[in-house]
């Protein structure tokens, strides 16, 4: 195996559990490259991948930056990063390549974490793929978590622009198809005059508890400004509002079934299809509940509960 430096440099308070073996590769924790080639003096611990290619360490590379989207719920500000070689001939082979840059770094929380579940998903190739298609809906669109705080309520969370209509609707097409990657999906008529069919809501509920998510946990469903056409076609199944929920401020709890059943209506009706007039009343918070439940269905069915993060990181 050959080691490749990532430029993932640990905070001092981190620890990275070992050993971590993916399909075909490994991770451990060394002193950061040399300072000849880069010069950097935030962290002196960097994670080092070992793989037997350069092309095998970068998609490792890439399943770690996408897992930490995944459990950040935002993209990278080093989403770019390339592996470099520990070997000094293949490293100025590889410099020698004008579209190869090598030095970049970057210090970040959640590290440790993000190998682990990257660690997970190496095993099953439906959950990389489950992974990248969560990392290329925040690539259509990603919000920042500090702007969708209920008290800077009222911002602006919907766009006259038919461009943000479309990255809007297709970030939600993404989500979807991360439930449709863990089998998570609806299939076929599920409601009958506005009522789930039961057998459909029973099936679906033995399926997410197969996948290890608890059904009996509510998911977050923000709802902010007066109520659309949108949510007129289709409210949500309130379990109960939210405590700082006041005014225009709307936000509530939803089942988890209940929240597969809702992006799928906004996945088929409003974007998988034609765009119609549906998609200009779609806001940054369709966008962050279909983001949130796929988030969701991806750590769970790793085993990556709230619990058991809570407990990694501490």
């Amino acid at each position: 195996m050959r080691h490749y430096y990532t430029g993932l440099l640990l905070h001092s308070y981190e620890k990275l559990p070992q050993p971590i073996r993916g399909r075909g590769w490994s991770i451990s924790i060394e002193e950061k490259l040399d300072d000849d080639i880069r010069r950097l003096d935030s962290s002196p611990k960097e994670i080092v991948i070992h793989a037997k290619t350069t092309e095998r360490a970068q998609m490792v590379l890439t399943l770690i930056l996408d897992s930490w989207t995944v459990l950040n719920g935002g993209l990278p500000s080093a989403d770019d990063l390339v592996v470099i070689p520990k070997d000094y001939e293949e490293r100025k082979q590889l410099e020698s390549e004008s579209f190869y840059n090598l030095g970049e770094a970057w210090s970040a929380s959640g590290f440790p974490l993000s190998c682990l579940i990257a660690q997970k998903a190496s095993m099953k190739r439906k959950l990389v793929y489950a992974v990248s298609l969560c990392r290329q809906s925040f690539a259509l669109h990603a919000n920042e978590m500090v702007d969708l705080v209920p008290g800077l309520f009222p911002y602006q969370h919907r766009s006259l622009n038919p461009r943000d209509h479309v990255r809007f609707a297709y970030a939600i097409v993404t989500a979807y198809a991360v439930l449709e990657q863990l089998g998570l999906s609806l299939h076929g008529e599920c409601f009958r005059n506005g009522t789930w069919i039961k057998e459909k809501r029973d099936e679906l509920e033995l399926r997410l508890t197969k996948s290890r998510i608890n059904i009996n946990d509510t998911v977050l469903w923000t709802l902010r400004g007066g109520k659309t056409k949108l949510e007129a076609k289709r409210p949500p199944t309130i379990v109960r509002k939210c405590r700082w929920a006041r005014g225009q401020v709307r936000d509530c709890m939803v089942h988890f079934v209940d929240a597969i059943a809702d992006l799928r209506w906004f996945r088929s009706r409003v974007a998988a299809h034609d765009i119609d007039s549906f998609a200009s009343v779609l806001s940054v918070h369709d966008v962050a509940n279909a983001q949130g439940l796929a988030r969701r269905a991806v750590l769970e069915s790793m085993g990556f509960d709230n619990t058991r993060i809570r407990n990694l990181y501490h």
